[in-house]
């Protein structure tokens, strides 16, 4: 096992502890956590560290320096040995007598030499309950004892800086688009291959495409973490609320889902869309987008199973109302029982032979005609005048 490796990690644990809390490790508190400075080249700035002890007597403790740099995409600082730039501009006291029950201050400045390029610069100035040489040899046999607390520092060279970085991947954490309600976990990869670490701030809008509603806007990087200079960090963010109660089996679970889902209504086709700034004056941007689609099942299932039901019930409700509005002599028919009525076969009877009326017909005479036929006609003879 490296040694070396595990004192850099617990060093950087308990740095890291530092930064979210006020610094208290062995007895020991120290503020500010983190300074971020500014100074020229060929400049000297002066600071001051105040450091109070828990303890009832006065204790020694020994400070060094220590470059750190980006290791991963988590944004945590890792601790070099590397014995050059920011950790050698730093001039300390090489040892602080804590007084009990008052603030101490620590004194320590620091040097930018002229010919140093513009960028950024990090390091960290602890203090420890053992001598320097102590630590080194310790290191050199691979034991590692005793702790240290200390303030990290970030310092910037101005200058001519280089400023590559931007959005390289936005997505959600899982890489689903199908959802039934929110939050809905993103995440966003920020690179920096410039020379000087930044601080990416923006927001990040959830608009539905379906509705007029203004789009929901949620801020990024609200604790203002830096990129450093060629690294890469990963940003996590959730957008909405989670759901404080959660169900034992699944009955329950649907209905508190349905409940949730009714409490934060979200339906349609969202649009998600991420927008960054940073560098001096926030003059640096870019964005990055994608769409989902949210679809609460639960919710929409249970009204669909409760408009039945109401329609059912009308709809039995308006049939008794038309029973109730019938004639009173058609009610026995419904009060009392039906007679029971038995089905017989029909008896064969034997047809009864009809009487024959005799039909008596009345003749009476028909006129006799007769068909007189054409008296010859003979042409009268035209009288002739003579003379």
């Amino acid at each position: 096992m490296n040694f070396l490796s595990f004192y850099s990690k617990l060093i950087f644990f308990i740095v890291s502890l530092f930064i979210i809390f006020p610094l208290k490790v062995n007895a020991v508190s120290m503020s500010p956590a983190i300074i971020e400075v500014t100074i020229e080249a060929g400049q000297t700035e002066n600071f001051t560290l105040n450091v109070s002890s828990l303890v009832s007597q006065p204790i020694t403790y020994y400070t060094s320096t220590q470059n750190f740099e980006p290791r991963g995409e988590t944004g945590y600082p890792y601790f070099t040995t590397t014995n050059q730039n920011l950790a050698t501009w730093i001039t300390a006291p090489s040892e602080v007598v804590l007084e009990p029950d008052i603030l101490n201050e620590v004194q320590f400045s620091i040097t930018v030499p002229e010919d140093t390029p513009a960028a950024g610069y990090f390091a960290a100035l602890f203090l420890g309950n053992q001598p320097n040489s102590q630590v080194q040899a310790d290191q050199d046999s691979e034991v590692v004892l005793g702790g240290k607390v200390g303030v990290l520092i970030l310092l910037t060279v101005p200058g001519d800086i280089i400023d590559q970085a931007g959005i390289i991947e936005f997505d959600t954490t899982d890489g689903k688009r199908l959802f039934n309600s929110v939050p809905i976990a993103t995440f966003y990869r920020f690179s920096n291959a410039g020379a000087d670490r930044v601080v990416p701030t923006g927001h990040i809008e959830f608009k539905n495409l379906l509705s007029f509603k203004p789009s929901q806007q949620f801020e990024v990087n609200q604790q203002q973490s830096s990129v450093l200079p060629s690294s890469t960090r990963l940003f996590e963010q959730t957008l909405g609320a989670a759901s404080t109660e959660s169900g034992t089996n699944f009955v329950s679970t649907y209905f508190k889902t349905a409940q949730f889902q009714f409490k934060n209504f979200h339906l349609g086709i969202y649009n998600v869309y991420l927008k960054i700034s940073w560098g001096q004056s926030l003059t640096s941007k870019d964005s990055s987008e994608f769409t989902i689609i949210i679809f609460p099942w639960q919710l929409l299932s249970l009204i669909l199973m409760l408009v039945l039901l109401a329609f059912l019930g009308i709809k039995r409700y308006n049939a008794w109302l038309l029973r109730l509005s019938q004639p009173k002599y058609a009610e026995p028919s419904l009060l009392s029982p039906k007679p029971k009525t038995t089905k017989s076969k029909p008896k064969a009877t034997k047809p009864k032979p009809k009487a024959i009326k005799p039909k008596i017909k009345t003749i009476s005479p028909k006129p006799k005609t007769t068909k007189s036929k054409p008296k010859p006609t003979t042409p009268k003879a035209k009288k002739i005048d003579k003379g």
